[in-house]
Parts: structure tokens; sequence; C-alpha cells
């Protein structure tokens, strides 16, 4: 049903998502606007994606909702050995293989490779600190500013 304003929101809307994803690398084959609908506004159809396509918007719309890095921005792959922040448990561990040794007193965890990424600076400072001192994490005060560089 044509819209009586003469502005067409299905087909700005499909423009617009059509952008985003190319924008991301993917390019849908088949997506239209269903204008065959009795609705007021048409149903977008994106057609189908493969695999690689579904996990790159998977990865984007995590970063838009902060849960993960910018688009286009790769994966955070780590070593063994390598602290990282498990978002999931928000805990601190090392990694070993696939698990998460905690850097505090604990078990050890296995976390999803998309819920992790590197510590900020001063939360692993406190964590290492923790596990030499044998304190819970909240007792280790915040170290001085200014005396680790970049």
């Amino acid at each position: 049903m044509p819209n009586p304003s003469g502005a067409n929101p299905s087909q700005d809307a499909y423009e617009s998502l059509l952008d985003l994803l190319t924008r991301l690398g993917i390019i849908p084959t088949h997506a239209r606007v269903d204008w065959a609908t009795e609705e007021e506004s048409a149903p977008i159809l994106i057609g189908r994606l493969g695999v690689a396509d579904v996990l790159r918007l998977n990865r984007a719309l995590r970063a838009a909702l902060d849960l993960r890095n910018p688009p286009g921005v790769p994966a955070h792959r780590p070593v063994t050995g390598e602290a990282v922040l498990d978002l999931a448990t928000d805990g601190i561990g090392e990694v070993v293989g696939y698990l998460l040794r905690p850097l505090e007193p604990g078990r050890p965890w296995t976390a999803d490779p998309d819920n992790i990424r590197r510590p900020e600076r001063d939360r692993l400072i406190r964590a290492r600190l923790a596990r030499l001192t044998h304190l819970p994490v909240g007792l280790v005060p915040a170290p001085p500013t200014g005396l680790v560089r970049d």
C-alpha cells in the first residue's frame, strides 16, 4: 500500500541496510522489498547469506552493542600465557590451551573466544599484584599514575 505522504520508509530502510551491509563486505544476492504485501510498510527480505557473511554481520552487531572490536578490526586471538579479560565472567585469566587460568585464586574456566579482549593496564596490574600478594583484586590498590609508559 503506497504511503500517502509520498515518503517511502520501506525503500529508505532497504537502501540504508544495503549500504551498511555493503560497507561490511556483505552483498546479499536476493535482497528486495516485498511490495506485494498489504501491510502499511513493506517487509524487507535480505535473502540468503553465507556463513562468513553471517559471522561478519554478527561481529558488527556485537561491536554496535560495544561487546567487541569495531567492524573491520580482526578479532583478537590471544597466545598461550597472555592475560585476557573474559567479558562473560568479568574475570582476568591467562590463556592455557583452551582454558583461562585465573590470576587470582580460583579454578580455570573456558571462555567464548568472541567474549574476550585485552584487559585495561591498571586492571591487569592489579590482578598480577593480587597473584603475587595473595590478596583479592578488590584489596589491591590502583597503581600510581605516570609510572608506566605506553
